[in-house]
């Protein structure tokens, strides 16, 4: 088959599906466009055409942004991946619980140790009280 003019203009359309390499965004990249999505007479639309970003996924920083999950890191530090974040989160909670019913069971044992001693306590003297009146 012969390449027609034709033939050539759809390949070149074709091209144009062919998938792209994704672009990776720093977080003060994201920051600096989330930043411009509250300018006045700006919208969500408008920026993410303006840098080629799909709609939704400048939705999702914004969501981000808003819960306080783009933080920008400074220079050396190293970021906590957000899995690893809410796994620790979750963690703590659970520790926090169990060292509140620990707390609970620790106060328990004082309250029973300190009835035990007052009850050997009566008990020793109600025996010095029988011994004193048998040899009284």
């Amino acid at each position: 088959m012969r390449n027609t003019p034709s033939h050539d203009h759809c390949l070149q359309d074709i091209s144009a599906l062919e998938p792209r390499a994704r672009r990776r965004w720093s977080k003060q990249e994201k920051l600096a466009i989330i930043q411009q999505t509250y300018a006045a007479g700006q919208s969500v639309s408008m920026v993410a055409s303006h840098y080629g970003i799909n709609t939704n996924l400048l939705f999702l920083w914004r969501r981000q942004y808003e819960q306080g999950l783009l933080i920008p890191l400074k220079p050396g530090e190293q970021g906590v991946a957000l899995e690893l974040f809410t796994d620790v989160l979750r963690q703590l909670r659970e520790l926090q619980q169990l060292l509140g019913k620990k707390s609970q069971e620790a106060e328990i044992l004082k309250l029973t140790l300190e009835y035990d001693r007052q009850a050997r306590m009566r008990m020793l003297g109600a025996r010095i009280g029988m011994l004193q009146s048998k040899h009284g």
